[in-house]
């Protein structure tokens, strides 16, 4: 392109550079102008550092470093000439370029000296969009490097007040944009939520471009990421693909995958994750540490689902390394709260706890203290799998109280493999037992073992001594006559025990007489015991088998077998068993055994053989662990066994027998006769 052709838009751009310092939108007139013809500056123009300042603004979006390298030298003219608002802008975009480019944030460290000094002597603004892209660019500095500043709180609440004033739509957009990053980085989600719903107008204006909208999409897609909107965020994260590929936008790629990289792991969607992350791999950039960072986050994750811990811990070292690469106090909290966990799996609990600890001191006293929850519970996840209850315990507790009164449970969804044992445990040791059961409904966590009867089950069925069904903590009542077949249904699953169960047996059970209609009157039924339970996915029937969804239904009778199994395994050998042991069993079995299994609803063969097999292993229970009591002398203790016994089985002659014994050996004679 000639200087010819060109004269006539760089007469222009002097035409709106007299006018620069009066009125600031001008200076996007000039970066659209450099934008449509990208040359060089004519000599003349090149001692004129706004021409300078706007051309280099114009390449925040398209080439950040050449953005910086050039506004860095009209900072240093501005500064010659004493001109505040030049110096302002120059650092303003030195800071917007390091954040879009997103990838090392040490070079932020001047300008924020720089903009504090600058913004504490400046009131004089010559318009509401050169105040508030300024603030906001203080905003951003001090939060990915000095995040402990009071200077910061200062510029969050300024940046949020102009944003409700006077300026451009394309300034307002940006500023948006950067403050929904705060919000979300530093875990200020309802104020994160409100800003959406506020700004979104803003990017369905004609006049702003498609680009910004996609950048807007990206952050609305990570917001959703970490509230649990999963559907939105994919929504969010297609659309601004679709506006990138159309731009030739390519940065957007990367965030485009990873976040839904992150959307999948959460859903355990393991191979979707995996065919993105290595996607993700083949075009890695070692130059761009925040995604490298990012890509082995997403890595050791993976592993962690899939149970290689070696592996995992593999790429949470990578992942930390490129972490402090980026030099961004985020990362630097961020990594180890996550990626943390992965050393706990494999053994390493006292790097882990370092890396918590780390974290710790570097979020203490700055907006990252939100994380505080996290680090706790990874640190209490290290001494629960290494064994030490009484640190897991007291830690856990910390960890619950902090998210509570800090409204920080988002957090918890970044712990993808421990956090569930973590809610177990809490209900176990009665841990603000509450809280944890309106964290499971509220993040859908599913119980890593059937044997947690405080868990809040979306469904219980209760077979011994009476049969009850109770749905989201409501018996359901009113079963009524033409509920009957449904519930025999139900009762002979259960009856059936923990196995999938052939429609064919589940009809020759129930059906003898039917020949033809058998098969309309299976699926009728189980159709209306659906309807009953009010979820279908309450029985699964695949492959013409049937069983209770585990995930869903808590069963007391199939708790029971399994306790009785613990029973038998602990106790039916010759091995002495601890105290606390013995007691552990009683109480477990006693609990759950509150009497015999559809006790006087059924007769009929299949609940009857039910019936038997739990009465004789319940009383085979209560002989072995009566056993340890006598062996050690704890006759008190074997006698509240076998009386608790008799009161629910007293046809057992075998607990009269030793009962007698226990009163003998106490001296009790009287008591032994009656």
């Amino acid at each position: 392109m000639s200087i010819t052709r060109c004269s006539a838009p760089f007469c222009r751009i002097e035409r709106e550079r007299r006018s620069a310092k009066r009125n600031s939108s001008s200076s996007w007139s000039v970066q659209l102008i450099f934008w449509t013809c990208p040359v060089a500056l004519p000599t003349p123009c090149r001692s004129t550092p706004w021409l300078q300042l706007w051309q280099g603004s114009s390449l925040i979006l398209i080439n950040p470093p050449a953005a910086r390298a050039m506004l860095e030298r009209v900072f240093e003219q501005f500064s010659a000439q004493h001109d505040d608002i030049g110096q302002i802008l120059a650092a303003t975009g030195m800071v917007e370029s390091c954040n879009i480019e997103f990838s090392t944030f040490g070079a932020l460290d001047p300008w924020i000296a720089v903009l504090e000094r600058l913004l504490r002597s400046e009131r004089n603004f010559p318009s509401a969009t050169v105040e508030i892209r300024a603030y906001a660019a203080l905003m951003l500095a001090t939060m990915w490097r000095q995040p402990d500043l009071p200077v910061l709180q200062e510029c969050v609440s300024r940046v949020a007040l102009l944003l409700n004033k006077t300026g451009t739509v394309t300034a307002k957009a940006d500023v948006a944009v950067q403050l929904l990053q705060y919000y979300d980085f530093s875990g200020h989600f309802a104020s994160a939520t409100s800003l959406i719903a506020k700004a979104a107008p803003l990017f369905d204006d004609p006049n702003l471009s498609l680009l910004r909208r996609s950048s807007w999409l990206i952050f609305v897609g990570y917001h959703s990421l970490m509230t649990g909107a999963d559907r939105d965020g994919f929504q969010a994260v297609e659309q601004a693909h679709a506006i990138a590929q159309e731009y030739e936008q390519n940065w957007v790629d990367f965030f485009y995958d990873v976040i839904r990289v992150f959307l999948y792991l959460r859903g355990g969607e393991e191979t979707k994750a995996a065919s993105l992350l290595d996607k993700l791999g083949s075009t890695l950039s070692e130059e761009r540490a925040t995604e490298v960072m990012l890509y082995n986050q997403g890595r050791c994750m993976l592993a962690q689902l899939r149970g290689d811990t070696g592996l995992a811990a593999h790429f949470a070292q990578t992942c930390l390394e490129a972490a402090k690469e980026t030099g961004g106090a985020y990362f630097n909290i961020l990594g180890p709260a996550i990626v943390g966990s992965a050393f706990v799996e494999a053994g390493q609990y006292a790097r882990a706890r370092e890396l918590i600890h780390d974290a710790q001191r570097l979020s203490a006293g700055t907006c990252y203290e939100p994380y505080d929850a996290l680090l706790l519970m990874v640190d209490a996840y290290s001494y629960l799998v290494e064994g030490k209850l009484s640190d897991a315990h007291r830690l856990l507790s910390r960890a619950l109280a902090t998210s509570r009164s800090a409204d920080s449970d988002h957090f918890f969804r970044w712990m993808i493999v421990g956090f569930r044992r973590m809610l177990a445990e809490a209900l176990r040791a009665a841990i603000e037992p509450d809280y944890v059961r309106s964290l499971i409904k509220k993040f859908g966590v599913t119980p890593e073992s059937a044997d947690i009867e405080d868990w809040p089950w979306p469904m219980k069925i209760c077979t011994l001594g009476r049969f009850t069904i109770v749905i989201d903590d409501v018996p359901l009542r009113s079963h009524g006559k033409a509920q009957r077949r449904p519930l025999d249904l139900l009762k002979f699953l259960v009856a059936m025990g923990e196995r999938e169960v052939a429609s064919d047996s589940v009809v020759g059970a129930l059906w003898p007489d039917l020949d033809g209609d058998a098969g309309h009157a299976f699926e009728s039924t189980l159709h209306r015991l659906r309807k009953l339970l009010r979820r279908d996915d309450a029985i699964l029937h695949v492959d013409g088998r049937l069983t209770l969804n585990p995930e869903l239904v808590w069963v007391d009778a199939w708790a029971l077998e399994r306790q009785l199994g613990k029973v038998e395994q602990a106790f039916g050998n010759t091995g002495e068993a601890r105290r606390s042991l013995t007691d552990d069993m009683a109480e477990g079995v006693l609990r759950l055994y509150r009497g015999h299994f559809l006790a006087g609803e059924s007769d009929v063969s299949w609940a009857a053989a039910m019936r038997d097999k739990l009465r004789s292993k319940f009383l085979r229970a209560l002989y072995l662990i009566g056993d340890r009591y006598e062996a050690g002398g704890r006759w008190e203790e074997a006698a509240k066994l076998y009386q608790r016994g008799l009161e629910l089985d007293n046809l057992a002659e075998e607990l009269y027998r030793r009962l007698i014994v226990t009163y003998q050996k106490r001296g009790q004679l009287a008591g032994a006769l009656e």
